[in-house]
């Protein structure tokens, strides 16, 4: 008898971007992600259930911004999030969660 499995890595999924176009480098748990800065940085994987992001601005201006991040939620699965960077009132720039949402990778 022949029994087939198939295993799926766990791992939440993450995107960061910037209001207003700014370009970044990201960093996540001390490794470089993108090697040129962009504005947008989509779908990154990542299967610690903690995550320690770093932006570094390309034009130098805007001061690093960190964030650690619980990659799972209160039931212990992993979630899919989109961060935001902008100014807030005072022109201050922060890294803000914009939305999440329960997810199942498929790979």
């Amino acid at each position: 008898m022949l029994i087939a499995s198939v295993s799926f890595s766990q791992h939440s999924i993450f995107t960061v971007f910037t209001d207003g176009g700014e370009e970044f480098t990201l960093y996540v748990d001390g490794k470089k992600i993108n090697e040129t800065p962009k504005s947008r940085i989509a779908d990154v994987k990542y299967s610690n259930e903690m995550a320690n992001l770093k932006l570094e601005f390309a034009d130098g201006k805007i001061p690093r911004l960190t964030k650690n991040l619980a990659l799972k939620d209160v039931d212990n699965n992993y979630q899919k999030f989109t961060l935001i960077v902008k100014p807030n009132k005072k022109g201050v720039y922060k890294l803000r969660v914009n939305s999440f949402e329960a997810y199942t990778p498929t790979e």
